[in-house]
């Protein structure tokens, strides 16, 4: 949440969102839901590229390389929607989904075990479609807590949302500099 938060309030206090006020129509079914299908979804991503592939191919290649193979593995999964907004947008979006997947890695090996990248990338993906309510990987918001009003389509990534801004880009180097203490790769 606090990753989210440094960028929520950067893009709320250079003019690039509003904060339009809480929604009063809010289908609380489908919260859950969502609440539900993002925990599961959060899990799997989890457990196949960090408990899995990493955990498997660091027994039996170097380090580096079984971190470097399961980010790709996990980032190529998010790149179809990555590039309708234009390369510059694209290319944001790639080295935010590089950083962010590293953190998790790094989380990963400093805890031992996966619950910590779960839970981040549960809450970032719920709390930003469903709380928030910007869009997440390119899917468009639907019904979500918050209503929030987008100023500045560059700085909050277009249509792909704000994992292709720039904001994002440096906040996400904060959060992996300031994770990465005491772990040694």
């Amino acid at each position: 949440m606090v990753s989210l938060s440094l960028i929520i309030i950067s893009l709320l206090m250079i003019g690039a969102i509003r904060f339009n006020g809480i929604n009063n129509n809010i289908d609380w079914l489908f919260l859950v839901l969502y609440l539900f299908g993002y925990l599961i979804q959060s899990f799997m991503e989890e457990l196949i590229c960090r408990g899995y592939l990493l955990h498997r191919l660091k027994e039996r290649i170097p380090l580096v390389l079984a971190i470097i193979i399961s980010i790709l593995f996990f980032s190529i999964g998010h790149f179809n929607k990555m590039f309708v907004d234009g390369t510059l947008i694209g290319v944001i979006g790639i080295i935010n989904l590089l950083l962010i997947s590293l953190i998790f890695v790094v989380i990963t090996l400093k805890n031992k075990n996966i619950y910590g990248a779960i839970g981040f990338h549960f809450i970032w993906n719920f709390a930003l479609f469903s709380i928030i309510g910007l869009n997440l990987s390119g899917l468009e918001i639907t019904n979500p807590i918050f209503q929030i009003e987008v100023a500045n389509k560059f700085l909050t990534g277009y249509s792909y949302g704000i994992e292709s801004s720039f904001i994002t880009t440096i906040i996400l180097i904060i959060i992996l500099l300031l994770t990465k203490i005491n772990v040694r790769i």
